[in-house]
């Protein structure tokens, strides 16, 4: 019994060995939109800081917002997981590659977010983007897990896409939930794409 047990694992052991070598991926946790991702990247370790900018409309998020985005940049002493996420807050829209509004109608979502190349909205699922649009219901107020709709929506801009389980800030029913700000799944997501 021993040694079919020792035969199986070391049988296990070659099986891995041998798919990782043949570039197989072990199973994540976190998904993109097909690998399309910012055009230029989200901040390469502080080497090329990427900015967000909040508009008016958002202004009383700001906090909220400026909290969800530094949960994303620092992360090293909190999860021991270190990304290349380096974004700064700017009042110069123009330089901005994540920008969040609040919309004034009530829809069925909490947070939605739109990719764009220049003014030109793009499917996140066929091309990359050169900038994001974060939009926050009318209803946002009301909204029980703030902090984890704008985080998730922040994940959107930088490229991940909806999970449907696990404790990823990435749930597409994160709303509803108690995780307000990205975890190592999410992480992980970000290192694979950047």
């Amino acid at each position: 019994m021993v040694k079919r047990t020792l035969a199986a694992l070391m049988a296990g052991v070659i099986l891995l060995v041998t798919d990782l070598a043949a570039g197989a991926q072990p199973a994540s946790a976190y998904a993109t939109f097909n690998r399309h991702k910012l055009i230029y990247g989200v901040g390469n370790y502080g080497a090329s800081d990427q900015y967000y900018w909040v508009d008016s409309s958002a202004s009383g998020y700001s906090s909220t917002i400026d909290t969800a985005m530094d949960n994303w940049i620092y992360t090293s002493s909190y999860w021991g997981i270190t990304t290349p996420i380096s974004y700064l807050r700017t009042s110069t829209k123009s330089s901005s590659r994540m920008d969040h509004y609040k919309v004034s109608t009530v829809n069925s979502w909490w947070g939605l977010t739109q990719m764009f190349s220049g003014s030109t909205q793009i499917d996140p699922l066929s091309a990359n983007w050169v900038w994001a649009k974060v939009l926050l219901d009318g209803d946002f107020a009301n909204c029980p897990n703030k902090k984890g709709v704008i985080a998730h929506e922040q994940g959107h801009s930088m490229g991940l896409a909806h999970v449907y389980s696990g404790t990823a800030v990435m749930r597409a029913d994160i709303g509803g939930l108690s995780i307000n700000r990205a975890q190592p799944d999410d992480l992980n997501g970000i290192n694979y794409l950047y």
